[in-house]
């Protein structure tokens, strides 16, 4: 029944990395239209929600998310955390740079308005990036932790992408992801961590029978007269106090 399943859902991921790439061309190279095109933000938004949806999550919201100009700010399991908040809003995600040279991968992420920060640099390229952004008026989804875990703790949060929110008076939002079976069992098997490979990653979640991709919304914070430190350190503890109690 698992090799069934994995290969209708690798089917149906396929498909829908064709039509990703598909829509793409014609929004962005033919009519010539930018991320923050109306059409194209809601396109983004069905594509990656339905993207969480054929590796067999389903998605469960929990709070008020948000919209608008606001920082998301996120604990970091899987490559699929990306799926499920774009489904749920129409953030600007600020990922690695490395995720710009993955093949097909880093050519969409770019075209739906992919901000990137290098790690060997100083970040201040980033930050002027998100800076700009949220004055746009944008939504910019991070994890602060800078890379993934099992889930069932959270990392030390780096304060310093916090600044740009600071700078702009911009809310923080802090939101815990979590991936469960139908019983609300973490699920040891989908976290992205560890030597493990994307595609190793893919081949195992999508023998899953379908499980729950959580997504609580905390209450946004405001930023006013705090530093980047005091809001990032509250940001990590009430995720951090959220996970504990659900693991």
């Amino acid at each position: 029944m698992s090799f069934i399943r994995r290969l209708l859902r690798l089917s149906a991921l396929l498909v829908h990395l064709l039509i990703g790439v598909s829509l793409a061309v014609l929004l962005t190279v033919i009519l010539r239209k930018t991320y923050e095109h109306e059409v194209l933000k809601r396109t983004r938004k069905w594509w990656l929600r339905r993207l969480a949806y054929c590796t067999g999550a389903e998605l469960v919201i929990r709070g008020e998310p948000v919209l608008g100009r606001v920082l998301w700010v996120a604990n970091h399991v899987s490559w699929l955390d990306i799926g499920v908040l774009g489904g749920v809003g129409e953030p600007r995600f600020l990922s690695k740079v490395e995720v710009k040279r993955w093949p097909i991968i880093g050519w969409l992420a770019t075209r739906a308005g992919t901000l990137y920060i290098d790690r060997g640099q100083s970040g201040d390229a980033a930050a002027e990036e998100v800076r700009q952004a949220l004055l746009q008026g944008d939504c910019v989804a991070l994890f602060p932790e800078g890379t993934t875990t099992d889930g069932k703790n959270v990392n030390r949060f780096f304060a310093r992408i916090f600044a740009p929110a600071l700078d702009t008076g911009t809310p923080v939002q802090p939101i815990v992801l979590r991936y469960t079976d139908q019983a609300g069992n973490a699920l040891a098997s989908v976290p992205y961590i560890g030597k493990q490979s994307l595609l190793h990653n893919i081949w195992t979640i999508t023998a899953l029978p379908r499980f729950k991709a959580q997504v609580h919304f905390l209450a946004p914070l405001e930023t006013q007269g705090l530093n980047r430190k005091e809001i990032a350190s509250q940001c990590e503890e009430l995720i951090r106090t959220e996970v504990l109690a659900n693991s």
